[in-house]
């Protein structure tokens, strides 16, 4: 008569064991993992993720030749920039702002008016006036 021992299953060694890592989640049809909103959070004000992505996108296309050129200090003040004008531009889109050739002349008048970005808070300074700026132009046209 063979006696097993409790708690020890018949599995191979190693097979049985308990992974720390976190269990995936299933995915849906397209593609994206199953994440239901459990409260209203988002308002219909706010742009929709594939709407940042695609303004972040296009964002960092236009300034990459400002930073070769020089225009911004830093890798690091670089995406600082890029993130600030991502959430501008988002805000001007629900505006009337909605043409993506915009943003290469939107980007070009920023650079030539407000000269080289050194600093954070330097970049925070000139796209607020440069935007307060624009905002006071079109208010005028």
């Amino acid at each position: 008569m063979k006696v097993e021992a409790v708690g020890r299953s018949k599995r191979p060694h190693g097979s049985g064991t308990i992974s720390n890592a976190p269990k995936k989640r299933p995915k849906t049809r397209d593609g994206s993992s199953d994440r239901r909103k459990t409260s209203s959070s988002s308002s219909s004000s706010s742009p929709d993720k594939k709407t940042k992505m695609r303004t972040a996108d296009q964002v960092v296309k236009v300034l990459v030749p400002h930073f070769k050129a020089g225009m911004i200090a830093s890798k690091e003040l670089f995406k600082f920039v890029a993130r600030e004008l991502t959430h501008v531009l988002l805000q001007r889109r629900g505006r009337g702002w909605s043409q993506e050739g915009d943003l290469v002349g939107y980007a070009e008048e920023l650079f030539r008016t407000s000269g080289i970005i050194l600093c954070e808070e330097d970049a925070r300074r000139k796209i607020a006036d440069f935007e307060s700026a624009k905002a006071a132009s079109l208010t005028a046209a």
